[in-house]
């Protein structure tokens, strides 16, 4: 009897430590899939950034033909010329919709880009290097 009482107790500890053990497991893993998504969208972040800072569009034009797809985005003007820069977003993240950020003017001063990643949406703002300081009146 003694036996038994001993062995069902050393079997609901280990069911305790088993079952604690899982749930521990699963905080993990939960916890690791986040820390990626939110790296993921750091170098989203950094990339549109470092592109975008070298848009540099002569004061005269007042459009500025950027494309996107679900997975890159195309800049223009690059550091003044008017060469394009493609960058491409890391796998899981796509791009929702983009817009370009205007002056009272309307000559471009950077671009708003909605980005996704399962099903969480967040938004990157990026200035361009033309971006106008001040408006010097004529």
């Amino acid at each position: 009897m003694e036996a038994l009482i001993s062995l069902l107790i050393i079997s609901l500890i280990g069911l305790v430590i088993t079952s604690a053990f899982t749930s521990g497991t699963r905080s993990i893993t939960k916890g690791n899939e986040k820390v990626k998504g939110v790296v993921k969208q750091l170098q989203t972040d950094i990339k549109i950034r470092s592109a975008a800072e070298k848009v540099c569009i002569p004061w005269w034009i007042n459009e500025c033909q950027i494309s996107s797809t679900t997975d890159t985005i195309t800049f223009p003007w690059q550091d003044g010329l008017p060469n394009e820069c493609t960058v491409t977003v890391p796998s899981g993240i796509s791009i929702i919709d983009f817009e370009l950020i205007k002056v009272p003017q309307q000559h471009p001063a950077g671009i708003k880009v909605t980005c996704s990643y399962k099903s969480e949406s967040f938004i990157i703002e990026a200035l361009f290097a033309s971006f106008p300081i001040g408006v010097i009146p004529l």
